[in-house]
């Protein structure tokens, strides 16, 4: 069990720890070449991997349990509290920053966007919450002007 502002709190801690590593190897590579630092961008990418292990959306969904899937009901929350754990990060930070949502991207966005589950409205939506805007949002071939 546990809330999701837990998981959110955990989550941010795993990844400041990773990204805190890697900022220190490039403030020592800095330090040698004179390059300046600007910061990590934190933002979580999915990838094309096969199966379930490139999708933020299927970690997503294993990782609050409870019958969540991408698309129902919290999904608005799960979307804004990403966003914010994400930000949370304790290093310097430059760039986007945030959940990144690519529908031809995520395997698993894909896939529950395939089963009617995400909208485009529904990723609009999201948008509101991440600051991001669409990308890679699959349409019909026959969509109307007004659509």
């Amino acid at each position: 069990g546990g809330s999701l502002a837990d998981g959110m709190d955990k989550l941010t801690h795993a990844l400041s720890e990773v990204y805190l590593e890697v900022e220190k190897i490039v403030l020592s590579v800095t330090e040698k070449t004179g390059f300046e630092y600007l910061g990590i961008d934190s933002s979580l990418n999915p990838s094309l991997k096969d199966g379930e292990g490139g999708s933020i959306v299927f970690a997503l969904e294993r990782m609050i349990g409870d019958g969540f899937v991408w698309g129902g009901a919290g999904t608005l929350a799960v979307s804004e509290a990403l966003t914010r754990a994400v930000k949370s990060c304790k290093v310097k930070q430059i760039g986007y920053c945030g959940l990144m949502l690519p529908v031809l991207e995520d395997r698993g966005l894909a896939q529950r966007a395939a089963e009617g589950g995400v909208s485009v409205e529904g990723l609009l939506a999201g948008s509101a919450v991440c600051g991001v805007g669409l990308d890679t949002v699959p349409l019909s071939g026959f969509v109307t002007e007004a659509a």
